[in-house]
């Protein structure tokens, strides 16, 4: 909807057959969104592309002069308009191949992701009973765009949560001499 400019109840999701995919590694973290949202990013660019000698046939001028806007190509001068959806209807008989505006994409392998963020935190640790306590905390994350605010949150506060467990006693020790787990259980292993 954001990068074609279609308002989004003009939009229709197909799901998808699990048969179609050579290979899978499931759902998980902000690995669909970080996928998907790639795959429709590029997608969009794609078709964009592909509309663009169509929207320059439909107002008689040439590809350069139009830059694509919120779903609209338009003149530079701003004068002249006409919206994707338009250029999608005039696409098949535009192109005489009785093709569409679908468009493919292919991405082998992983989408890297590359998050940025820094943390601080005061706490307060009992010097006979080595009790800790946390004061307060601050916290700067780099998401990127957040595609859906409540699982970034979520996402969030599960690494506050990871973090302090693994500073404060989420450790697996071992036996040195036969590799025996000594913290078996979460009596020994804490976890917040």
């Amino acid at each position: 909807s954001d990068l074609l400019g279609i308002p989004f109840e003009n939009i229709k999701l197909k799901w998808g057959d699990s048969d179609d995919l050579p290979v899978g590694g499931g759902t998980h973290s902000d690995r669909s969104m970080r996928m998907m949202g790639t795959v429709l990013y590029e997608i969009s660019k794609i078709i964009i592309e592909k509309s663009k000698p169509v929207a320059a046939h439909l107002l008689q001028v040439e590809e350069n002069e139009l830059i694509f806007d919120d779903g609209m190509f338009v003149l530079k001068d701003g004068q002249q308009t006409v919206d994707i959806l338009a250029v999608a209807a005039a696409y098949e008989e535009f192109t005489k191949t009785g093709g569409s505006l679908k468009a493919i994409w292919e991405q082998k392998g992983r989408i890297p992701a590359f998050p940025y963020g820094a943390s601080g935190v005061e706490v307060e640790i009992e010097p006979e009973t080595g009790s800790l306590k946390v004061c307060s905390y601050a916290l700067v994350d780099d998401c990127g765009v957040a595609i859906n605010p409540k699982i970034v949150k979520g996402q969030v506060h599960g690494g506050i949560v990871q973090g302090a467990g693994q500073a404060m006693g989420e450790c697996a020790i071992f036996d040195v001499s036969s590799g025996q787990l000594i913290n078996g259980s979460f009596m020994d292993y804490t976890m917040p």
